[in-house]
Formats: C-alpha cells, sequence, structure tokens
C-alpha cells in the first residue's frame, strides 16, 4: 500500500523527520546482583521506566527470574525509538519474594540512567548498578542489547494442488463448490 502524497515512510506530513520512529526490541541481562535473601538467592525482576516530564513511568517489567544473582531476562521489552529525541529511561532491579504488583514492598537490588540512544547505538550497552543515591555497587551490573525490529513487509506466494484425492462430498458441499466455480 503506497503512502498518501507528501508522507513518506517514517516520515511525517510533508517529509519532516519529526515522528522518525522504529520498534526496538530490548533484553535484559544482570551479573553480581546483590543478595537479598536468606538461605537462597535474589528473584530478580526487572522495571523499565521512561522519564516523562520530570518524573520516571514505569514501562515494562521483565519476568521474575528465580534464585539467581546473574538473571538473563527472557521477556523482550518492545519500545518506539524516536531518533530527534532524547529519551531518558531508568531501570531498577528487584529481588520480588511476593505476589504484589507495587514494587515498594520488595528489595531494591540496583539501578541504572541513561538514554534510549545511548542503549541503541552502543548495542550491547552494559553500564554498572548504583543504589537509589547514585553510589555504585561493586562488580554489580546490566547489559542491555537493542534490536532493531523489522517491518514485516514479504508477500508470500502459494500454489496449492492435489491428485487421487478420496471423494468425501456430500450435497451440501455440492452446492458449496458448484456456487464458487460459478464466482
Amino acid at each position: 500500500m503506497a503512502a498518501p502524497p507528501g508522507v513518506y515512510p517514517g516520515y511525517g506530513p510533508g517529509g519532516s523527520a519529526a515522528s522518525l520512529v522504529q520498534k526496538v526490541e530490548l533484553r535484559l541481562a544482570c551479573k553480581n546482583l546483590p543478595n537479598k535473601d536468606v538461605g537462597s538467592k535474589s528473584d530478580p525482576c526487572a522495571v523499565f521506566y521512561f522519564k516523562v516530564g520530570d518524573k520516571f513511568k514505569e514501562y515494562a517489567r521483565t519476568e521474575n527470574a528465580k534464585n539467581t544473582l546473574d538473571p538473563q531476562f527472557t521477556k523482550v521489552i518492545t519500545v518506539d525509538y524516536h531518533f530527534e529525541a532524547v529519551q531518558h529511561v531508568r531501570v531498577r532491579v528487584y529481588d520480588v519474594d511476593n505476589s504484589t504488583e507495587k514494587m515498594s514492598d520488595d528489595d531494591f537490588l540496583g539501578q541504572m540512567e541513561c538514554t534510549l540512544g545511548q542503549i541503541v547505538s552502543r548495542s550491547p550497552f552494559s553500564k554498572p548498578l548504583t543504589k537509589k543515591k547514585g553510589d555504585p555497587i561493586a562488580n554489580c551490573g546490566i547489559t542491555i542489547t537493542a534490536e532493531e525490529q523489522k517491518e514485516a513487509c514479504e508477500v508470500a506466494m502459494m500454489k496449492f494442488g492435489a491428485k487421487k484425492l478420496d471423494n468425501k462430498v456430500n450435497t451440501n458441499t455440492k452446492s458449496k463448490i458448484q456456487s464458487l466455480k460459478e464466482f
């Protein structure tokens, strides 16, 4: 399907780049997280935030990895990367030991802040995790891999054929086949 006149793929009306956007898939992994559990290891979950105005708003969460200090989260986080905008992001990692949705009752393991542009341009992007006040946590880090999501523009051409099939046609099917032949 062709774009309307004056609109080019990936650009806004009149060809402006103001709305140049690409879907990006993010995969997160952490190393050497602090252990907040007694008798086992932490059960980490990473929470991804975008800065909206002057506050960070939760955008997505990974799954809870069980009993590990080096999680490689399997849940992919898909985001819109705006080429012409600075998108501030924060990732916080928590040890989740309950079934509530709020993170304030879970143990904080670490965080990092950067821009989405840094993640996309330096993939895989690695950074040390810090405490909430910004102090580094020794030997503790996060790696985020960004992969451009390809647009599905492929067309598949298929041809079907059959020979020597059993005749399983009943009277109701015969009328449908006849009407298809006439079509």
